[in-house]
């Protein structure tokens, strides 16, 4: 049985998986063409994964952010006035997590 954290983190990485890289690699001049410019060749590499740090650090974020909505929630409940404290970091955590989206998928 998978557990969710396994879930999300397959769901990471495929997201965050390029569908196609090319790697551009420069031919060397040979001794016999030296007048020209050597061209450069682009081959198709296989997918790369991100990182298993990115991985966890996503998951991570994740599960802090659903941890401080659900603490704020209740202390709005209980209380009926917000704490700016954990606002904040929410807010924090919401830009952290879309900087990532943005940066990584791009």
């Amino acid at each position: 049985m998978v557990g969710p954290v396994n879930r999300l983190r397959s769901l990471l990485r495929d997201y965050f998986t390029p569908k196609e890289a090319f790697i551009k690699s420069s031919t060397r001049a040979s001794t016999k063409d030296t007048t020209r410019k050597a061209k450069s060749a682009c081959r198709y590499c296989r997918r790369l994964p991100p990182s298993e740090r990115f991985i966890w650090a996503m998951v991570t974020l994740i599960i802090s952010l659903i941890g401080l909505v659900a603490i704020e929630l209740a202390i709005v409940l209980v209380t009926g006035a917000a704490d700016e404290a954990i606002l904040f970091v929410i807010c924090s955590l919401v830009g952290a997590l879309d900087s990532r989206f943005l940066e990584a998928k791009g």
